[in-house]
């Protein structure tokens, strides 16, 4: 059967969703260069995510060549040292273990092992001048 000319195009026709928010964790550096490619082509970091899962589920490339170019400087910028064949191979860093010792907040990498002191993590507020 012919389809009316008049009437919108597959492609211009709008598909109603529901999005939900998720709790998904992802590399540090590699957010950013996300962030920034969402601004860059003026769009929110959920439909700019959307956009690459619909693409990679139909082995679409989802970036043009100047968009590809964007995405390589962000990536120096950012400090995205790596690429997709690393994608199965990142692992988180130990997670930092924060303990109380007198009146400072010191961090540490591992049991025995002082990694940071911040002088900002006090265990009493500073008294305030009386009125």
């Amino acid at each position: 059967m012919h389809q009316a000319e008049d009437g919108p195009s597959a492609q211009e026709r709008t598909v109603p969703v529901e999005r939900v928010q998720i709790g998904a964790r992802m590399e540090k550096r590699m957010v950013k260069v996300l962030k920034g490619l969402a601004e860059y082509l003026d769009l929110s970091l959920g439909d700019l995510l959307e956009g690459i899962v619909l693409h990679s589920f139909e082995s679409k490339s989802p970036f043009s060549e100047e968009t590809l170019r964007c995405i390589a400087q962000l990536k120096e910028v950012y400090g995205m040292d790596y690429g997709a064949s690393a994608s199965h191979r990142l692992t988180e860093a130990p997670p930092l273990n924060k303990q109380w010792k007198g009146d400072r907040h010191v961090i540490y990498r591992s049991a025995c092992e002082p990694h940071a002191y911040h002088p900002s993590f006090r265990t009493s507020q500073p008294s305030l001048p009386a009125l």
